[in-house]
């Protein structure tokens, strides 16, 4: 198949094969056959936005901006997600509880402001690396300012 038409079959089995590699890095603790498993369903979503964006080609300089990776980054962690249940006019399913409603202004000015910390995030992690004691320090301190109670073990999470 044509690079431009999608994603060929041996670039979805090539894609497979870095993925379960990753995830096997990223997430040493987690079966086999799970890191399998969530590597493949992130292959299926991959292939089809690199389908996509095969398909609609490079516009002007073909240069992808910081922005553009943020904005990319927060679209891909944040849309249809469970916040949407609370976004107006997100064409999901009702809450049938008095739960508050996220307008649609409200929710683009949420998203612009993901997109933005996600972006000023990602600038000071890749400039953070090169020192590691900065670097680990930022993400402990982050860890234990505001989500020490988040479960760190990616197997116990479900999706």
């Amino acid at each position: 198949m044509d690079s431009s038409k999608g994603v060929r079959r041996h670039d979805n089995e090539q894609l497979c094969e870095i993925m379960i590699s990753a995830f096997s890095r990223a997430y040493p603790d987690v079966p086999t056959e799970r890191i399998q498993h969530m590597a493949r369903n992130f292959v299926q979503v991959v292939s089809g936005m690199i389908d996509i964006g095969r398909r609609v080609g490079r516009e002007g300089n073909g240069h992808l901006s910081h922005m553009d990776i943020a904005n990319s980054m927060v679209f891909w962690c944040i849309s249809n997600t469970r916040l949407e249940d609370f976004c107006e006019g997100s064409g999901r399913t009702r809450r049938a509880d008095s739960t508050p409603v996220i307008s649609e202004e409200e929710a683009r000015l949420l998203q612009r402001e993901f997109s933005a910390r996600v972006a000023d995030w990602l600038v000071g992690v890749e400039a953070l690396k090169g020192e590691t004691d900065l670097y680990e320090s930022f993400i402990r301190g982050s860890l234990a300012l505001g989500v020490s109670d988040w479960e760190n073990n990616r197997a116990e999470l479900g999706y």
